[in-house]
């Protein structure tokens, strides 16, 4: 799967789980927009790391600090009024079997 494939499907399917129940709260854009951010980070590291057709342990290691830090800020941008709503903990939990089994 291409960076752009893994950016899309990781969004997509974020915004699917979102819709489930018909609406997409600010809370849940907001959390959307965190994973956005930090995705498009991870896939242009990802990017830069494959260019020459080889992962060095060093970048390795980055891609995985990404990955940590993708979950932990959208964990804090869901918990910023205080409360983990079951939709929010929904997307958590999507977003963490995403990154667990689709990213490098």
């Amino acid at each position: 799967m291409s960076s752009e494939d893994l950016f899309t499907v990781t969004i997509a399917s974020l915004m699917e789980k979102a819709k489930e129940d018909g609406v997409i709260t600010p809370e849940e854009f907001e959390l959307i927009e965190q994973v956005r951010l930090d995705a498009e980070k991870y896939t242009q590291m990802l990017n830069e790391a494959t260019s020459d057709g080889i992962l060095t342990n060093a970048e390795s290691q980055k891609l995985e600090e990404l990955k940590s830090k993708i979950l932990e800020r959208a964990e804090i941008v869901a918990k910023i009024d205080g409360k983990l709503d079951d939709d929010e903990k929904q997307l958590l939990e999507t977003l963490a079997n995403i990154i667990k089994q689709k990213y490098v």
